[in-house]
């Protein structure tokens, strides 16, 4: 295999076709097997050429890792713009070490699930999560989240208390609905729990819904409901209000990365093979945020609300996806109204209330100085999305534009271009330039062989230039002035090589016997054996037996030969494989 096939090879390998299909891709390209000058297993033995040059699956994973940390900057400026709120979550069985993958994620300034960061660990166990978030702080320059959602693990609830003691833990939705149906299997309990946990209610409101629930149920005895609630702080929304998780409810975006990552990695990659692909994944979601970048600067969406003036404003600052979540409140603001107007120093206050619950009220702050809005239901805090209250406020003053105050940074169309170091380092590099140069000059060079291949003068001419071309460069590349990275990456700084990492047993998990489970006789009911050893069965084992007694007579079976009780015992193993195969 020349260094063209080679290259090819490669390419073909990182995005994930297997040996066989590139072979057949070769064969396919040469016109047949007997153009072909080399075999499928001479393509094997390359990879494990290459691997043995390598030194090892951790050394070359961690190889390849510096040189994408040294051309691809981009996690740590995600994390700049959009790291206020991070998930953690963990999926397994992603490489041949069965390593539990540890997730970062949080979500852009068009709402889509971004990474942060993704570690394989060998356990989960609290020391290694304090580890783990020791390290991510370390990476991210010490800045810390503000908000961060997981799915309740006790050891990552006690490194994060460790590690971000700032921060405000919120619990995963999802999984405490799971676990109040585990719990309790009480289809009441769960819808009740739900609309104490996801409704917006003020935090007296929740205790009287919550006491009147527990108390109707008769769980005030119930020690998981106890403990539930002794956690009101990181699940209730009453009590999260105020504090920003960017629509975070749940850790199912994270499920959604890991069905997105399922396409790209598979059990038997090694870990330079997971990482690559792992890497392809995060740029496949690149292109996506590129995608939305495109559709949020052209065009208009059509104005539908009675304040066109305010949606325009909205509709040109914010990301189409945030402005198709924020424009509801131009309607809903249609039917707040202002009770009162009170005038202080520092601030407007605005009183407002539904014509149909004139007993709720809301107050709005209008600090004219630095022309800001606060309202008592904290949603600009938790959502960073204006309520209609504010709108209400808007529309009352007659304001036609949505304040700067009103933006967040990482909502807005101009969410990336506000960050300094985005701006200085560039854009992201999704792939090497290396890489980059070769997909053009091959698809020129494809092009050409189609246009020089009509004409026999054109070929002879094309090939002559082309080899002259090869053999120059060639001795370039011999003489050392090409400065180039090969395969594996490179000016890697590692010594030595790193041992590679003992397959994980994966812990079974117990299974909760219940009524269903249990398996009973098709023909009695009874426990403890089947249809096949049933006394009810003609055609039994113990029933084969009596039978052979009666019509053998008394004492016949202690005297019967060896062959006799071999044929009996072999005809009747034979009926009981026949029940079985029926049966099944």
């Amino acid at each position: 295999m020349d260094a063209a096939a080679l290259e090819q090879m490669n390419m073909m390998l990182r995005v994930g076709i297997k040996t066989p299909q590139i072979y057949s891709s070769f064969v396919q390209t040469a016109g047949g097997f007997q153009n072909l000058p080399f075999l499928k297993r001479d393509m094997y033995n390359q990879i494990g050429k290459q691997r043995r040059i390598i030194g090892g699956d951790a050394t070359a994973c961690l190889k390849f890792l510096e040189s994408t940390a040294q051309a691809n900057p981009g996690i740590q400026l995600d994390y700049d713009l959009f790291g206020d709120v991070v998930a953690f979550d963990a999926t397994y069985r992603k490489n041949k070490y069965m390593c539990p993958l540890v997730v970062f994620s949080g979500v852009n300034h068009h709402n889509q699930m971004i990474v942060f960061a993704a570690v394989l660990v060998a356990n989960e166990n609290e020391q290694t999560y304090t580890w783990l978030l020791q390290q991510f702080l370390d990476a991210m320059e010490s800045k810390a989240p503000g908000c961060v959602i997981t799915d309740g693990h006790g050891a990552m609830k006690k490194a994060i208390e460790a590690v971000f003691p700032e921060a405000y833990h919120r619990l995963c939705a999802w999984h405490l609905l799971r676990n109040s149906t585990s719990n309790l299997s009480n289809p009441r309990f769960t819808s009740k729990f739900k609309k104490c946990m996801l409704f917006d209610y003020e935090v007296w409101e929740f205790e009287d819904h919550w006491h009147y629930m527990v108390d109707a149920l008769g769980l005030s005895d119930n020690q998981w409901v106890s403990d539930l609630y002794s956690r009101r702080r990181m699940w209730a929304t009453a009590h999260i209000r105020g504090n920003f998780f960017g629509g975070f409810r749940t850790t199912s975006r994270c499920e959604g990365l890991h069905s997105m990552l399922g396409k790209f990695v598979q059990s038997r990659h090694n870990l330079r093979d997971f990482v690559e692909q792992f890497m392809r994944c995060i740029s496949q979601m690149r292109s996506r945020e590129a995608h939305s970048d495109l559709l949020s600067v052209v065009g208009e969406p059509v104005l539908q609300s009675p304040f066109h003036d305010l949606e325009r404003s909205a509709a040109k600052k914010l990301t189409r996806a945030i402005f198709f979540n924020f424009r509801p409140m131009f309607f809903r603001a249609c039917t707040p109204k202002v009770r009162t107007h009170t005038w202080t120093q520092t601030s407007d206050t605005f009183t407002l209330c539904r014509s149909a619950n004139v007993r709720r009220e809301w107050q709005v702050c209008h600090y004219s100085d630095s022309n800001s809005f606060k309202c008592s239901c904290l949603r600009m805090e938790s959502l960073g999305i204006p309520c209609d209250h504010i709108v209400a406020v808007l529309v009352h003053l007659e304001m036609t534009d949505i304040p700067d105050s009103l933006v967040l940074d990482r909502w807005s169309k101009s969410a990336r271009s506000k960050v300094r170091a985005f701006v200085e380092k560039g854009p992201f590099c999704w792939d090497s330039t290396i890489t980059c140069r070769n997909w053009m000059l091959n698809d020129l060079c494809r092009e050409m062989s189609v246009l020089a291949c009509r004409n026999e003068a054109e070929f002879a001419d094309m090939t002559d230039k082309v080899l002259h071309k090869i053999a120059r460069l060639k001795e370039i590349e011999d003489s050392g002035d090409a400065v180039g990275l090969n395969e594996v990456g490179e000016a890697s700084t590692l010594e030595g090589c790193v041992r590679d990492p003992q397959l994980v047993r994966c812990q079974k998990r117990q299974r909760k016997e219940t009524v269903k489970g249990v398996k009973r006789c098709g023909l009695c009911r009874q426990r403890e054996h089947n249809q096949v050893s049933c006394h009810l069965n003609p055609n039994s084992r113990m029933n084969t037996q009596e039978g052979a007694s009666y019509f053998g007579g008394e004492g016949e079976g202690e005297t019967g030969t060896m062959e006799d009780s071999s044929e009996e015992e072999e005809v009747t193993v034979c009926q009981q494989i026949c029940l079985v195969v029926l049966f099944i």
